[in-house]
């Protein structure tokens, strides 16, 4: 779904303002239109994370300009950004998985059950830290080896200084 939308954007992307961009690409990434872009199995994939897929298009056009512009402003050469499309031989790639797919039982980490080919909701992805309750996103990280990691983050609480210097 990601490399679509580089594909069909690729000539206006930066040149539309967000807004824009959401109503002429959105469709590309919702199940009601998706069949008119790509081949049906792509239905399968939960609502969720077509979602995040057009969030992280989004997030990497915004972040490419604003680098664009730093180094611009800096006086740095450079040239204008284009999107690169995802391949299966990145180093690594991600998804987004909201925190109110994800179940915790009995050490077992459990979401998209049906997708993911758990049978049971005592099965999924063992793990030996009891976990908290999840506040915001957490990312499926694949390595080009084949291995998942699933990168949950933290609150860190830090203890409270008595220096009154700032930096």
């Amino acid at each position: 779904i990601y490399n679509k939308l580089v594909e069909k954007s690729t000539e206006d992307c930066y040149k539309l303002s967000l807004s824009e961009l959401n109503k002429k690409y959105r469709p590309i990434s919702q199940k009601h239109s998706l069949a008119n872009y790509l081949p049906e199995y792509h239905l399968n994939v939960p609502e969720e994370v077509m979602n995040s897929t057009y969030r992280d298009f989004c997030k990497a056009i915004v972040s490419s300009k604003a680098l664009y512009h730093s180094l611009k402003d800096k006086g740095d050469k450079t040239s204008f950004p284009t999107l690169g499309f995802k391949s299966k031989k990145d180093n690594t790639t991600s998804i987004e998985i909201q925190s109110r797919s994800f179940k915790s039982i009995e050490n077992v980490l459990n979401f998209y059950p049906r997708y993911f080919g758990f049978k049971t909701n005592k099965e999924g992805i063992q793990i030996k830290e009891n976990i908290s309750t999840l506040i915001c996103s957490v990312r499926l990280q694949r390595t080009r080896t084949g291995k998942f990691y699933l990168c949950i983050p933290r609150n860190t609480v830090f203890d409270q200084t008595n220096s009154k210097r700032t930096c």
